[in-house]
Order: C-alpha cells, then structure tokens, then sequence
C-alpha cells in the first residue's frame, strides 16, 4: 500500500511538472514574441506593407446605419455617461446594448 502511494505521488508531481513546463514555455513564446502571426482578416483584406483600420476589418461598420449610431452615440455620450454614473453600470455596457437594440 506504501508504494502504491509513493507511485502515486510520484505521478502526480511529474503531472504537475509538465504543465508548468507548459505553461512557462507559453509565457516565454507570448513574452518574446514568438506567437505573433498576422489575424486571418489581416491575410485576406490587408494591402504587403499598409496598415488595417477598425471599419476595414468590421465589415457591418462600414454601413449608414452604423454611422447614424454611431453619431448618435457619440451626440449622447454625456447622458450615457450620466446614467452610467447613477445606475453604477458601465458606459460600455449601455452602448453596448444600443448596438443589439440597433440591429
């Protein structure tokens, strides 16, 4: 029974060391970049050598309805604000749910 523990023990700590190798070989690609690759909207839409703009990778914010809202937005902003502050509800969330409202 003792070594039934002992390998048990054994086995899990092993368990233990791999993910953590794991995990600092993860931290290490990210930290030195090593995992940066171009985003697949990157590949298809981007011109060798320009940069991509918000509304070019968003297809749906290229629209009129989306620069209607987002005027909207933007001319109502102190009252989003506001309400924000006396609901303890973030900015964010409000505009976001104006967008699900929208479409």
């Amino acid at each position: 029974m003792k070594q039934y523990f002992a390998w048990l023990l054994n086995g899990l700590v092993l368990v233990f060391a791999l993910i953590g190798l794991l995990l600092t070989a993860g931290f290490v690609g990210v930290k030195y970049g090593w995992t940066n690759v171009a985003g697949m909207a990157e590949l298809t839409t981007a011109a060798p050598g320009s940069r991509m703009t918000e509304r070019a990778v968003f297809p749906w914010a290229q629209g009129p309805e989306w620069a209607a809202l987002e005027s909207a937005i933007i001319k109502d902003s102190e009252l989003i604000n506001r309400a924000s502050a006396i609901t303890d509800v973030p900015a964010r969330t409000i505009v976001a749910t104006l967008g699900f409202c929208y479409y």
